[in-house]
């Protein structure tokens, strides 16, 4: 009996990724043209048709109000106008979803069997409700929803290429529109999920706007009134400019993953406005913050403490930016790891967690068991502040056209405290409530007894106290104030032992460690980390040098007979302290130094809510991250 075959569609807010299984228990990628990413981007053309993907794209740039390149983030809307037509949220998707059901069945050369659709693991009810509408409308049937962030993590969990894995899985997915993260731990040989959350209103779109907003400034600085135009589009002209800057600013946000700069180009000033990695990233890091933030709030939900071995595995496109891989590095204390094409990863979960009843030698569905309720509540309504995706003037008709307005939802319950917890007090155990106090009976009360007089003995011991609290103030003010000229413990005395100062990270924190091979020509040999010869720690793989991080990763190389290339960071014997007086002193002796230093040089702000806190090395004159040293 021939066996139908299975699909896997990951529904994205800016692509649409697909993975069929022709029968043979293998998946493939469907390519749309020569890629494997089908914009999720709608176009309605006057007759009443709708064009979908790169076609979509293309005919946006003569009428861009007829144009929608986000449906998935207008699923609470109920209807989308475009043009002069109101379409429901759920055609808009189908149309996306026929074109995939359309490539598949041409591949598989007949129908299809079981079709498994992704979704962020935070949609509740009605979400899904509308995106099985759309699944139906597209002729796909009954289809099978899997959260997005278990399909990754079912993807690490099975996937040979990832070797062996960690007790412990963090599944981070940055994607086009929304944010996943999924914990899971190996019990009795079962990946267990045991906490999963996620973000409605972070994504690549939104670290789009942030880069066009960025770009504004540049801008608004040649020539203000021409970029309020653009950004408010009155007629075609500049409706088209506005696409065309936008698709602009994602080649850019894209181009400055790989390289250092970069050029956008602004229609109607026909001008060409240089823009860096660094300006991005400094307009991103709040947005991508929020991720790391929420990555570790789950991580300590989980139960896991630091320096518990875990694997971190990057999912989605825009975790291919360079400073997620850095504040994650960062915060967690581990290497991210980051396959080839992270937006497929989640579309082949899918259709390995389907397995196939079928056949006993067929891949089977990873158990995947909810251990507790960590996760953030499902999401039946908009998200209480949801950053536009779609194009500013895309939203806006002239006022004859005025979209009929959303369907009202439920409110959105609160998040759970998780979210909210700064990731080291989320363990915390919860203080008890103090007992209630006795009220005494007041009918019968005793007159108050004489006040005692004050001997000469007790006004001898209270001016010992006032010279105690005199002196212990004094020493603090010394020491605060008056320690190193003025800077108190902030600065260490020049003392000429600053230069023993190094970066240290943990052996766990990389992914490997090596030493050159001698040759002198950036070639590796693989070694343990604990091993004296080890000069270099791993903390990724990447296509090309430019993707490793100037800023942490200082140095580039690559294993023998290897393509890819190793960032790296120096690894240092940890010989680096700081005593009583913040002078900077071996490690040798832990019972003289109380403070250890673990990250720089930084600002002298980024320490804050980390570590202990800063000190500026006088020699370096740079700033360094210390904590308490646990050994002493």
């Amino acid at each position: 009996m021939t066996k139908l075959a299975r699909l896997a569609i990951d529904f994205g807010t800016s692509h649409t990724v697909a993975v069929l299984d022709p029968g043979t228990g293998l998946g493939q990628a469907l390519l749309f043209g020569d890629s494997p990413l089908l914009p999720s981007a709608v176009y309605a053309t006057e007759p009443g048709q709708l064009l979908v993907g790169r076609d979509a794209i293309r005919a946006a740039k003569t009428a861009p109000e007829c144009f929608e390149p986000n449906p998935k983030r207008r699923i609470d809307d109920g209807t989308v106008l475009l043009g002069s037509q109101e379409y429901p949220v759920a055609t808009l998707i189908s149309e996306v979803l026929k074109a995939v059901a359309a490539e598949a069945r041409r591949v598989a050369g007949g129908p299809l069997g079981e079709v498994a659709v992704t979704h962020p693991a935070i949609w509740g009810k009605q979400r899904l409700d509308v995106l099985r509408q759309a699944a139906r409308e597209a002729w796909l049937g009954d289809v099978t929803l899997v959260p997005e962030p278990e399909a990754a993590a079912v993807y690490f969990t099975k996937s040979e290429d990832t070797g062996a894995l960690a007790e412990t899985v963090v599944v981070y997915d940055f994607g086009g529109g929304t944010f996943d993260v999924c914990v899971l731990v190996r019990v009795d040989g079962r990946y267990q999920v045991r906490a999963q959350a996620g973000l409605d209103d972070v994504g690549g779109a939104d670290l789009d706007a942030a880069l066009l907003a960025h770009m504004g400034q540049t801008a608004s600085a040649v020539d203000a009134s021409t970029w309020q135009r653009i950004l408010q589009p009155d007629g075609p002209a500049t409706r088209r400019a506005f696409r065309t800057l936008y698709e602009d600013i994602k080649a850019a946000k894209e181009q400055l993953s790989r390289n250092a700069s970069g050029l956008v180009h602004i229609p109607m000033l026909d001008r060409d406005f240089p823009v860096t990695r660094d300006e991005f990233e400094h307009v991103a890091r709040p947005l991508i913050e929020q991720t790391v933030k929420l990555t570790a709030d789950m991580v300590s939900a989980a139960g896991i403490t630091e320096g518990q071995p875990l694997g971190l595995y990057l999912v989605g496109g825009s975790s291919r930016v360079p400073l997620v891989s850095t504040l994650l590095h960062r915060k967690l204390r581990r290497a991210p790891v980051i396959t080839g094409q992270p937006e497929q990863v989640v579309a082949q979960g899918a259709l390995l967690r389907m397995g196939d009843p079928k056949s006993s030698d067929a891949p089977q569905a990873l158990p995947i068991v909810t251990k507790t309720s960590l996760t953030s509540p499902p999401q039946s309504g908009p998200p209480a502040a949801v950053v536009p995706v779609s194009p500013p003037p895309a939203r806006q008709a002239p006022p004859q056209r005025q979209s009929s307005p959303p369907r009202q939802h439920p409110q959105v319950r609160p998040a759970p405290p998780a979210r909210q917890t700064p990731p080291r007090q989320a363990a915390a155990p919860a203080r008890p409530a103090p007992p209630p106090q006795r009220q005494v009976p007041q009918q019968r009360q005793a007159p108050p007894p004489p006040a005692p007089r004050k001997s000469r003995k007790g006004r001898y011991l209270l001016l010992a106290v006032v010279l105690l609290l005199a002196l212990v103030t004094g020493v603090y003010v010394f020491y605060e104030y008056g320690l190193n000229e003025g800077g108190g413990p902030m600065d260490s005395a020049d003392d000429g032992s600053d230069v023993n100062v190094s970066e240290e990270l943990a052996p766990e924190s990389y992914s490997e460690c090596a030493r050159p091979d001698g040759s002198g020509d950036g070639i590796l040999v693989q070694i343990s980390c604990t091993d004296e010869n080890a000069v270099y720690g791993v903390t990724r793989s990447v296509q090309a040098e430019e993707e490793c991080d100037e800023a942490t990763e200082e140095y580039t190389g690559h294993f023998k007979d290897s393509e890819e290339v190793l960032c790296m960071t120096g690894l240092f014997v940890p010989t680096s302290c700081l005593d009583g007086s913040f002078n900077t002193d071996s490690c040798e002796d832990p019972e003289n130094v109380p403070y250890v230093i673990r990250e720089g040089p930084f600002e002298q702000d980024q320490c804050e809510g980390e570590f202990e806190g800063t000190v500026k090395l006088s020699d370096s004159e740079q700033f360094y991250c210390y904590d308490l040293n646990a050994t002493t």
